[in-house]
């Protein structure tokens, strides 16, 4: 007996690009697809690094979603980035919407652009497929029920963590708030200092104005005293010196040296 192998469905993917990728997978396949995904941007390949987190979201035609993220169903090689397409992906017949997130070890998060899985219906569904096997229709849906199991874990895994994010980007926000307030406050204070300093250089050149036009008066009154005091000093002298003549003509002749004598008239 000889085994098919899985068949590869080639999808070539970038970022930015509107091209719109398509692929067409029959209902409830199993471990028998493979989607070979290859990253380009601007039409160069991108090698994946290994230290690259990567996870496929897909959105189904019954609007249920699923995650995939586990190092079993992805694979990288080079820039090929595989994936093993599980039975829950196809279990709704109708078109997947399907992406990439590319996770970075320094929190960079890339997404590829959307491409499409049409999951094509199964000829017989329902309880027709449940009568071939009862067993198997256990199995199966023993094996979904495990699946939505680790999605819901998943799920809540997911949850708690946007939910720290978000603390923690509130926690950043506060702190930031706090800081601009700080800032804020510290800038009016400078502003008030700066206005009164502005206003004591003004009051203090305002004072010494005043003591410039005060020390000019005074030094202007100090000029005209002594222009006065000069006058009459020559004034004085002047008069005296004609006092010292008259003097001269009426003191005696026998006076002694030095000596001035005044007479009655």
């Amino acid at each position: 007996m000889i085994d098919i192998k899985p068949i590869t469905h080639e999808i070539q993917l970038s970022f930015g690009s509107s091209d719109v990728k398509r692929t067409v997978i029959k209902q409830n396949s199993k471990d028998t697809h493979i989607l070979a995904l290859t990253l380009y941007d601007n039409n160069d390949a991108v090698t994946v690094d290994s230290d690259w987190n990567i996870t496929l979201s897909a959105r189904k035609p019954d609007n249920t979603f699923i995650v995939e993220e586990s190092e079993n169903s992805i694979l990288v090689s080079g820039n090929t980035i595989t994936i093993h397409v599980s039975q829950q992906l196809l279990a709704a017949p109708g078109s997947v919407s399907c992406e990439l997130a590319i996770y970075q070890p320094n929190g960079a998060c890339y997404f590829s652009d959307t491409f499409f899985i049409y999951v094509e219906p199964n000829v017989n569904s329902g309880s027709e497929l449940e009568s071939t096997s009862e067993y198997h229709s256990l199995v199966e849906t023993l094996g979904q029920a495990k699946e939505y199991e680790q999605e819901v874990l998943k799920s809540k895994e997911n949850v708690d963590k946007i939910e720290e994010a978000i603390q923690d980007t509130c926690n950043e926000l506060k702190e930031a708030v706090e800081i601009t307030s700080g800032l804020i406050e510290e800038n009016r204070i400078i502003r008030q200092n700066e206005s009164e300093r502005i206003q004591k250089e003004s009051e203090r050149q305002q004072q010494e104005e005043r003591r410039q036009a005060d020390t000019a008066s005074a030094l202007e009154r100090a000029d005209h005293a002594a222009k006065r005091a000069d006058d009459a000093a020559i004034k004085c002298e002047s008069l005296l010196d004609d006092m010292m003549e008259q003097f001269s003509d009426t003191e005696p002749e026998d006076q002694p040296e030095g000596f001035f004598w005044l007479q009655e008239y």
